[in-house]
């Protein structure tokens, strides 16, 4: 019933028939999987607000339920990874990201994403280093921009391109 429910997009009543599959019988990884999935597939990304984050932590935690049972099922950790990533929460898309090359070290989603991750957290660290310096960023390299912010802008950022770099 709870993926009938689903495949008909009426997610609510698929979450109450997951639910109750979870509440018969807790071991079964699946059935936190399919309650997880209900709820990550209402979560709205970027979206701050009260009733989706309540939705992302619903699906954070069923799957983390689901890892409980299965501490290597890779579709539960990206399942996390995804939700934080989708709620602007790279620390911890990254951490999970991390997690799934653990258990499947050739994930190639895994490896773009942390690279993704990285190279947004340089781009955003340049346009503030180009904005306290009063630039803005015209495509033309940033002649103006001081050598001293220069340097800490490749400290700064430094890594996080390495890391990039490796992954991608």
């Amino acid at each position: 019933k709870g993926i009938q429910a689903y495949k008909n997009a009426r997610y609510e009543e698929a979450i109450n028939h997951f639910q109750s599959a979870v509440n018969l019988d807790p071991t079964l990884t699946m059935t936190h999987m399919y309650l997880a999935t209900a709820y990550a597939q209402q979560v709205v990304p970027n979206s701050d607000t009260a009733a989706n984050r309540a939705l992302a932590d619903h699906a954070i935690a069923a799957y983390k339920d689901a890892l409980q049972i299965d501490p290597n099922n890779v579709n539960a950790i990206k399942g996390v990874a995804a939700i934080y990533f989708g709620q602007n929460r790279p620390d911890d898309a990254k951490a999970w990201q991390q997690k799934v090359l653990a258990v499947d070290p050739k994930d190639p989603e895994a490896y773009y994403t942390i690279g993704v991750i990285d190279w947004t957290r340089a781009h955003r660290n340049s346009l503030q280093m180009l904005a306290n310096n009063g630039i803005t960023d015209k495509g033309d390299g940033n002649p103006g921009l001081p050598k001293k912010a220069c340097d800490q802008l490749a400290e700064q950022n430094g890594p996080l391109v390495t890391e990039a770099m490796d992954v991608l």
